[in-house]
């Protein structure tokens, strides 16, 4: 890996994009932190030797990104804190990848159990309370009714509660990414469940998961979520 300092001139490449690989190696080295100036769009066209609007494309890519942002007059500067539009990137990347359905149910079980690990270490009575709620309304309206948006509403709320639990926003954020991406397989996993008469088989994985949660297994951990896992590759693949 070439380390570069940010205005070392540039001797190849396409040179803008060379321009967002040094800020972001600069970040990974902390050398650049959250909060910090970059140089002015002058300080990078004299010492890289560039024009002004190669400068200024790539500080729109990171602004596009969310890395950073331009405050006018002050100057360009590393944003502080996450924002949403820094998952955007890993979002698109999941939508245009040549994915299959077994690898992200792969990754979601993989992701799921160390939600569930954090969760069932973390839940206070609140949250606990709260996550029963959602599960007991899943419940009456997946055997109670016919109505699939619902289910799937519902089934969202539950995921996305569960994972708030953890308190770790990197671990919610990009779950919320992967919610995102499984949203069409979801809603069709109901419309089988409620077509095909297998609403039981598809709830037991919530019971599972509230088992979990409050220590009533009679197994391990990975095997209940292996049993997740089954259900899930059965009503969705």
């Amino acid at each position: 890996m070439d380390n570069h300092k940010l205005l070392d001139p540039i001797i190849k490449g396409n040179i803008s994009d060379v321009i967002v690989e040094r800020i972001t190696q600069q970040l990974l080295t902390k050398e650049l932190k959250p909060g910090d100036k970059l140089p002015t769009e002058q300080e990078f066209c004299t010492s890289l030797g560039v024009s002004r609007n190669v400068v200024r494309d790539a500080i729109k890519v990171l602004v596009t990104l969310g890395v950073v942002e331009i405050r006018r007059p002050e100057g360009t500067f590393i944003v502080k804190e996450y924002s949403q539009k820094l998952l955007n990137p890993v979002m698109y990347g999941l939508i245009l990848s040549d994915r299959n359905m077994t690898e992200l149910l792969e990754l979601h079980n993989a992701m799921l159990r160390e939600i569930l690990l954090l969760a069932r270490k973390r839940i206070t009575d609140l949250e606990l309370e709260q996550l029963t709620e959602l599960y007991n309304e899943l419940k009456v309206c997946m055997f109670q009714s016919e109505n699939v948006e619902k289910m799937y509403e519902l089934s969202t709320r539950f995921y996305q509660t569960l994972c708030k639990i953890t308190k770790n926003q990197l671990l919610i954020q990009v779950y919320d990414v992967l919610l995102c991406i499984f949203s069409d397989a979801r809603y069709k996993g109901f419309a089988n469940s409620v077509s095909t008469n297998r609403r039981e088989m598809h709830f037991h994985n919530y019971e599972l998961i509230m088992d979990i949660i409050n220590n009533r297994l009679s197994f391990t951990l990975d095997e209940a979520c292996d049993k997740i896992h089954t259900t899930f590759k059965e009503i969705l693949l």
